[in-house]
């Protein structure tokens, strides 16, 4: 579907249309420097209202999902612009220059209709831009302070940077472009600390990940991948991994390298069993590896002793795993949809839980299992929630 198709479905499905009469009315009953906040979104706007061009002191404008096929000029008089969101709108253009706009430090221009080969320049304030669902193949940036760039769902095969550009930039989201490799002039962003690829094609990990030395976030989620590489764990500051809904089956020891790790994110997999060596990972906070095929936990599982959340639904346990009696910390655990026959009355000691799955297993003695659980009940904090 073309962004404009997309467009002309989200107006024809989405919320009312806004009076704008009535909006000027509500601002009569505030001075002209109080008003900080522009909100002209779903109002049918095809040009900027001029008796808007008054309150000198916004900070802040919305102009979400109207008509506006060129770029609203009159906007340049709002001298303390902070933010300007202009989603849903038929803006097109090979180029766009945001440099008379000095005080601007975020711009969203999702589902507009620009050029495929597109260059956005701003000036040294704009710390992020967000040009979702453009169609665009080829994205050129000039602007020296960009730090976060979002340019999801789209077609990107180039992406280059002009000026001090790729110096600055630490996150890029790239997820939904159809990609198969990185695009091209990626590895000029030696400072980047997120980078998103989910919803791709990606086969395997691309190796131009190396040149990103101080990484601290990676998601691959929904792609296609069997196999996280040893470069991977090389990435010695991450603190999220994220690999689920892919199709791996194994996972190296080299996880265990990641000792500043704290959230991992591995289900939807094929994973029938975790590294011995995870326990090295004593910053962990959340693990969800739910729907794998994991049989039981490795012994060094007990260590991770600041882990907060833990998902192990829909694997192979037979037996409950006495590893996770070790973790003090957990406030949420779903250990649902194995085929656990008997739990443990020590879970009750995990004094934090918060939360607790355990339905859809495989007691044989499904009213004293009940009988069991009211007794946990008691034994844990009024807090919890629990359900069987």
């Amino acid at each position: 579907m073309s962004p404009a198709a997309s467009t002309a479905q989200n107006r024809s499905t989405g919320r009312p249309q806004r009076s704008l009469e009535a909006y000027l009315k509500s601002l009569e009953q505030a001075s002209i420097n109080s008003v900080k906040v522009l909100d002209l979104s779903r109002m049918g706007l095809d040009s900027f209202p001029a008796a808007l061009l008054r309150y000198t002191a916004v900070e802040e404008i919305y102009l979400n999902e109207n008509k506006l096929h060129r770029w609203p000029e009159e906007l340049k008089e709002f001298r303390k612009l902070r933010r300007l969101y202009l989603n849903e709108n038929f803006l097109g253009g090979q180029r766009l220059s945001l440099r008379k706009y000095r005080k601007l430090e975020k711009i969203t221009l999702d589902r507009n209709q620009f050029s495929a080969a597109f260059t956005l320049v701003a000036g040294k304030r704009l710390k992020a831009a967000d040009l979702n669902a453009n169609g665009l193949r080829s994205l050129k940036v000039k602007a020296r302070g960009l730090q976060e760039l979002n340019t999801m769902e789209n077609q990107i095969i180039s992406l280059k940077a002009g000026g001090w550009f790729r110096k600055d930039l630490r996150k890029l989201n790239l997820s939904g472009n159809g990609m198969k490799q990185l695009p091209k002039g990626i590895t000029r962003f030696r400072k980047l600390e997120k980078l998103v690829l989910a919803r791709n094609l990606f086969r395997e990990v691309p190796v131009e990940i190396k040149a990103f030395t101080g990484l601290q976030s990676v998601i691959f989620y929904k792609n296609q991948i069997a196999q996280i590489p040893s470069f991977v764990f090389e990435c010695s500051h991450l603190r999220e991994l994220d690999f689920h809904h892919n199709q791996l089956d194994s996972l190296p020891e080299g996880l265990g390298n990641l000792e500043k790790l704290e959230e991992l994110y591995l289900a939807h997999n094929y994973i029938r069993k975790l590294p011995e060596n995870i326990g090295n990972l004593t910053r962990l906070r959340f693990c969800y590896v739910e729907n794998n095929h994991l049989e039981q936990l490795p012994a060094s599982f007990s260590r991770l002793t600041s882990l907060e959340r833990l998902s192990l639904n829909h694997n192979r346990f037979l037996i409950f795993p006495a590893e996770v009696l070790s973790l003090k910390n957990l406030r949420e655990f779903d250990i649902s949809e194995n085929d656990i026959e008997e739990f443990p009355r020590s879970i009750r000691e995990l004094q934090a839980l918060r939360l607790l799955l355990l339905h859809s297993n495989a007691c044989q003695d499904e009213m004293q299992c009940i009988r069991w659980l009211r007794e946990i009940e008691r034994k844990l904090p009024e807090q919890l929630r629990y359900q069987y």
